[in-house]
């Protein structure tokens, strides 16, 4: 998952990319990741701050580590996909890019001209190699 706030700053820097692993039980403390009721954004990653018991269905009251308040909405069991246990600053920002047809052009393009000069290169020097003989 790719972090498109600074919701979770500065634990979790902005354009982090998230793993998550999907776990049998949550924590006060743990960051997860949930999915979001609006469309825009697929996910949204913020710390449990507390759990609350409604009708014998647990409920995980949220919140970003940068945010002022709590999350409004309480998160159900179902809509956690996992716990983040590993992070890598700064990488969701590449990722995010390639996902666009631009970047996806740029990453094969870019590789793909500079294997073409390799050879190139090796072809003209082997061209030069047999006139000279």
């Amino acid at each position: 998952m790719i972090v498109l706030s600074g919701s979770m700053e500065p634990a979790i820097k902005t354009g982090s990319i998230v793993f998550v692993i999907p776990f049998n039980q949550y924590e006060i403390g743990n960051v997860i990741t949930f999915k979001n009721n609006n469309k825009k954004e697929r996910s949204i990653t913020h710390r449990i701050k507390n759990t609350e018991v409604v009708e014998g269905e647990m409920f995980y009251i949220t919140k970003g580590d940068a945010n002022e308040s709590v999350d409004v909405r309480k998160i159900t069991e179902d809509e956690i996909i996992g716990r983040t246990f590993f992070w890598i600053p700064y990488i969701g920002y590449v990722v995010d890019f390639a996902k666009r047809p631009t970047g996806l052009m740029i990453i094969i393009l870019v590789p793909g001209l500079i294997i073409v000069a390799g050879e190139g290169k090796k072809i003209f020097k082997e061209i030069k190699r047999i006139r000279e003989r």
